[in-house]
């Protein structure tokens, strides 16, 4: 019965207007403009765009991204844990042109380490081109 009054770990970040992000072939980190949920410890950073785990167990990871690029263009995804890709293997998505957006969502449970900084970062598979983020969530929650 305790466990649900525990207040679970969760921090999560979005964006309250699009932008438009320059995608090249080297990761860079998406933006954002608003906290919307810290508690049990988890805390965010605008100015670095992470989030700050603060107990060592399991985290699930969740990141929606509601984008508009063009055609045949890939989206490149992955989480960076301490400034280091997270996996050898990103997630990816194929634009479906100017005027046709597309969302984007990935969701994991990780093992994470007390101290770690997680970002967000996307790149694009080969030729440098804008996107217009028009929706960004990305949020981590503590697994009980």
């Amino acid at each position: 019965m305790a466990e649900l009054f525990d207040i679970i770990g969760k921090a999560a970040l979005r964006i309250s207007t699009q932008y438009t992000h320059s995608l090249t072939s080297t990761y860079s980190t998406l933006q954002f403009d608003q906290k919307t949920v810290e508690r049990g410890g988890l805390t965010s950073n605008l100015t670095t765009n992470s989030i700050l785990i603060d107990t060592t167990g399991a985290y699930e990871i969740v990141i929606c991204i509601d984008a508009d690029y063009a055609n045949n263009q890939e989206m490149l995804m992955m989480i960076h844990v301490n400034g280091i890709a997270y996996s050898a293997l990103a997630s990816s998505q194929q634009g479906r042109g100017t005027g046709k957006p597309m969302n984007f969502s990935w969701t994991s449970t990780t093992n994470l380490t007390a101290g770690d900084i997680v970002d967000v970062r996307i790149a694009s598979e080969a030729t440098s081109y804008d996107a217009e983020i028009r929706r960004l969530m990305y949020s981590i929650k503590r697994d009980h």
